[in-house]
């Protein structure tokens, strides 16, 4: 009996690497997706505490040249923020994109693999079948061989 060898056994390998290396992407897509969520997270906190910073020194009566320059750089660093913030939310977008492509290629490599899966299982079923007619053959040549040597007197 010959062991079962898959013709496509290569492009099967081929097609489960690319998979991984398209899974390993993936998630490298959502980490970096999740930094920079992080940062713009930490943006916005900031925002919020130099606004209350800002209302807090403002609700004061005397106004002086210094508490002007405070405001002017306070407002300077809000500006500051919200370009971040809103630099932040495009590189989202467009890593967000980048994963839905991902995404999409993920789910060609696996109908792929499948595929090469399923033509490996049907061509084991195959083989198999082959192989049991062929014992099953060999197995009645041998009963009939040994049946025609006893009624022959040979035994």
């Amino acid at each position: 009996m010959s062991a079962f060898k898959y013709r496509f056994e290569k492009i099967l390998k081929n097609k489960e690497h690319n998979e991984d290396e398209i899974k390993k992407q993936c998630d490298s897509a959502r980490t970096l997706i999740s930094l920079e969520k992080i940062k713009l997270n930490v943006a916005a906190e900031k925002e919020m505490l130099m606004r209350q910073t800002m209302l807090k020194n403002s609700s004061s009566g005397k106004r002086t040249i210094q508490d002007m320059n405070e405001i002017k750089s306070f407002h300077t660093y809000l500006v500051y923020l919200e370009e971040f913030m809103k630099r932040k939310k495009e590189q989202i977008a467009v890593l967000e994109a980048k994963l839905e492509g991902l995404h999409n290629e993920l789910t060609a490599a696996r109908v792929e693999k499948m595929t090469y899966e399923k033509i490996r299982e049907r061509d084991e079923k195959v083989f198999g079948d082959t192989e049991n007619r062929n014992e099953q053959k060999a197995s009645d040549e041998y009963a009939v061989f040994k049946f025609r040597a006893q009624s022959a007197g040979l035994n």
